[in-house]
């Protein structure tokens, strides 16, 4: 999947989690969206599933669910 198509996939899994009509800024924390642990884990199984990756064990830490920035980052 080419990575504007990955970012885009990535942005509309994300916006189900934080809301539609939220304008999501990559550098903005996480949890000022919302998004709590139980939400976390569901959003990565969403985000392994559609964009048929896999997050490997090593990234599965807070950091990685600081911001959208940090999460993308961990597999585009």
């Amino acid at each position: 999947m080419k990575n504007e198509q990955m970012k885009e996939k990535f942005m509309s899994i994300l916006q189900k989690y934080v809301g539609a009509d939220v304008d999501i800024d990559f550098e903005k924390p996480l949890s000022e969206y919302g998004l709590e642990s139980f939400n976390a884990i569901q959003l990565i199984v969403d985000l392994e599933l559609e964009c048929e990756i896999e997050f490997p064990d090593y990234v599965m830490e807070p950091e990685m669910f600081e911001t959208a920035g940090t999460l993308y980052s961990c597999f585009s």
